[in-house]
């Protein structure tokens, strides 16, 4: 289990994060929504180390993570981040390239990356230029680079951003597959009906803290706070569901 407990970030002299408390188990798909800014991205960066607390402090299976090189080598083979924009991720000229990195920096057979693009619906796209692939591929290969790494956790930023509907259901299926996989996943996302589609768990963020915590999430209350709310959710709504729950 990962844990962020009390945990505090500044950004200079703005704090952006104040007291956040969040778990995430293997086997479950957390949800971290909020408006731009309210914190979901920084948070996300303290679960692999990309960032450390200013104060309160981030767990891995009971133990507090250390901040030294090698001890965040081993938590981040452990827990893999796929940024919201790919561009920021993706290095290598070449499909297979980038997606064998990793593990082939961390000792990992190349069959993880086989894998990986496997499941992420890439194999063949091997010998593609990256840079010749669409904005959705892109992310599928974000998130194959992760898996490749065979992590226990994956955390995912805004993982449907600018998707068209292919785009959304890859994901969802994606996601899923992991979570039958065990993995532990932490999700930040605007996106209501993905939030519906694969959570388990969900968290609300406002102004850089949790202000709502439940198996259920409250569609007046995710408008109040700026998650978008697509056709799936317009369809609760039109029949009297102010909740959607565990995958509706």
């Amino acid at each position: 289990m990962i844990e962020a407990l009390d945990v505090w970030f500044s950004y200079y002299d703005k704090d952006v994060l104040k007291g956040v408390n969040l778990k995430v188990k293997r086997g479950e798909v957390v949800v971290l929504m909020g408006r731009n800014g309210a914190g979901k991205t920084t948070l996300l960066l303290h679960l692999n180390g990309l960032l450390k607390p200013k104060k309160g402090e981030v767990r891995f299976d009971g133990s507090k993570i250390k901040y030294d090189k090698r001890s965040l080598f081993e938590l981040r083979k452990k827990v893999t981040l796929v940024f919201q924009n790919p561009e920021d991720q993706i290095l290598a000229p070449t499909v297979w390239q980038e997606v064998v990195f990793g593990p082939l920096n961390a000792g990992i057979e190349e069959d993880s990356a086989k894998e990986a693009l496997k499941l992420v619906g890439l194999e063949g796209f091997e010998r593609r230029l990256c840079s010749q692939l669409s904005l959705g591929e892109k992310k599928r290969l974000s998130i194959a680079s992760a898996i490749a790494m065979r992590p226990e956790f994956i955390l995912l930023d805004e993982p449907t951003a600018g998707l068209d509907s292919f785009g959304f259901k890859s994901v969802v299926k994606i996601v899923e597959s992991l979570k039958g996989d065990g993995k532990g996943i932490a999700i930040a996302t605007h996106d209501f009906d993905l939030a519906c589609k694969v959570g388990d768990r969900f968290y609300y963020m406002e102004d850089g803290k949790i202000i709502y915590e439940g198996d259920e999430i409250d569609l007046e209350l995710a408008e109040k706070i700026g998650v978008r709310i697509f056709y799936e959710s317009y369809k609760a709504r039109s029949n009297r569901s102010s909740f959607c729950k565990n995958n509706a």
